[in-house]
């Protein structure tokens, strides 16, 4: 699951860390995901969340699996389009079309399955957990929280940091594998969580995109398989965020057409921007964007 720019000013970006303040991050309102809310509510509890988004896994098949099940791709041929996916910001079936591959019927597939996967408050009723006309209700009430599913960029904000704003949720879904929610846009205060870093690049204006993340989203970036594993995963947090920001600053500057040299600085936030408080699935999180 994870964007930005360099200059005249690139050393500053490079070593300047950011000021950690007295007030600590909590004591705003948070964005949350649909999950969070139901259980910070006591509609639902935790374990219900886990259940439900492991029926998910079991009952949603990826489109490339049933694709390969069917006939239509090959696991080579999937995992090219999944590799793609990586440097162009494309739907699956589009990325195969492009490549010749899977025709109509893998369209077709593609937008079944869109229909027919189980979502997570279907799930919810699905496990027992809540139930369809209470479910509905408290989305409702859900959708008028103070959060969106991308960035609001300011008026002001450049073609590419906008560009950059909106990538962000989808390539968060491929490279991190949580879905997002996010709080309205603030003065960047330097307050960090524990793992973050910056993607920068120059060119026709800068751009620098920071992404910080608790301990439990950063935990959940490597490896799960043992204790280990995912003791390596905290310390390999920043160099994975900074792929990310990599990732989505270099996706946004090609579908504008630019040029710019790209840095990625682990362990490191830009200095100064508008930011946005960050829920995910696992844990909370700030996204930074500075723009010139």
């Amino acid at each position: 699951m994870a964007l930005s720019d360099t200059m005249e000013q690139q050393s500053e970006f490079e070593t300047a860390r950011p000021v950690q303040l007295a007030v600590p991050l909590t004591r705003r309102r948070l964005p949350r995901l649909f999950g969070q809310y139901l259980v910070d509510e006591g509609v639902i509890r935790a374990p219900d969340v886990t259940e439900a988004l492991e029926l998910m896994r079991l009952v949603n098949s990826p489109v490339g699996e049933i694709a390969v099940g069917e006939g239509l791709l090959s696991t080579v041929q999937v995992q090219t389009i999944l590799d793609a996916q990586r440097r162009v910001d494309e739907r699956f079936f589009e990325l195969a079309a492009s490549m010749g591959l899977g025709g109509d019927q893998l369209e077709s597939l593609c937008a079944d399955q869109a229909v027919e996967n189980l979502r997570f408050g279907d799930a919810l009723v699905e496990v027992g957990a809540v139930t369809s006309t209470a479910l509905e209700e408290h989305l409702r009430v859900y959708d008028r929280e103070d959060h969106w599913p991308a960035p609001s960029m300011p008026r002001t904000a450049s073609a590419r940091a906008r560009m950059a704003a909106e990538l962000v949720p989808r390539l968060a879904r491929r490279t991190i594998g949580s879905t997002m929610r996010f709080g309205a846009p603030r003065a960047w205060d330097g307050e960090a969580l524990d793992a973050h870093a910056t993607a920068s690049a120059g060119g026709a204006g800068r751009l620098s995109l920071g992404v910080s993340v608790d301990h439990h989203v950063a935990a959940g970036l490597g490896p799960q398989d043992s204790a280990a594993a995912t003791s390596w995963a905290h310390k390999l947090a920043p160099v994975l965020l900074a792929d990310f920001a990599g990732l989505t600053v270099n996706m946004a500057q090609r579908k504008l057409g630019l040029e710019g040299e790209l840095t990625l600085t682990p362990g490191e936030l830009p200095v100064r921007g508008v930011c946005f408080d960050v829920a995910f699935e696992s844990g909370a999180g700030v996204l930074v964007i500075d723009a010139a």
